[in-house]
């Protein structure tokens, strides 16, 4: 209990969250960072660390990102279902429009996202073919380097207008139910 100084010690008795293996795993890439590569094992471990990290990572926020959108479209069309006795001709014919545009922004960037990454990994796979060692971490780190050039220099201003080009259409189609769907509640006998 004593440390000598005459205060008590605290000895932590929690358990690490489910990110601290994540994290641990973080500090000790950072702590090897910081240590010159001395042997082409100790490359493949980190070659495979950012291999994996940046996997999961973009696992992860891509499917995260699609739950959202298809929770998003099934809502918008469960509402469309319970709005539809009371749409007039013209407002059902706006939220297809709506709808459609916003479905067709969506598909269209979903095609182009999965080429655009299935292009980009082949580039990388090519920069590292035949190559070991210390040449691999280099040809990976410098393929990987251009590809995030690219990525930021044409694949998220394209994110960003589809992100406009979905959510617009699909908050539109969403405030005209919520209108109408208040319109036939307030006036139902």
């Amino acid at each position: 209990m004593d440390s000598g100084s005459g205060a008590p010690t605290v000895q932590s008795t929690s358990t690490p969250g489910p990110g601290s293996e994540i994290l641990q795993q973080l500090m000790q890439a950072a702590k090897a960072e910081a240590q010159p590569i001395t042997s082409d094992e100790e490359i493949a471990k980190r070659v495979k660390f950012l291999t994996d990290y940046q996997a999961t990572t973009f696992r992860q926020s891509a499917a995260h990102l699609q739950l959202v959108q298809v929770a998003g479209y099934a809502a918008l069309f469960a509402l469309w279902k319970f709005a539809q006795p009371s749409l007039s001709d013209f407002a059902s014919n706006i939220l297809v429009l709506s709808i459609g545009f916003s479905l067709s922004v969506f598909l269209a960037f979903s095609i182009f996202g999965m080429v655009w990454f299935t292009v980009q990994t082949r580039t990388i796979k090519v920069a590292i073919q035949g190559k070991t060692g210390a040449d691999y971490l280099n040809a990976f780190t410098s393929a990987q380097t251009a590809n995030d050039r690219r990525l930021e220099a044409v694949f998220w201003p394209v994110w960003e207008k589809q992100i406009i080009c979905t959510v617009c259409p699909a908050a539109f189609a969403f405030f005209i139910l919520i209108i109408n769907a208040a319109r036939a509640l307030l006036t139902a006998p």
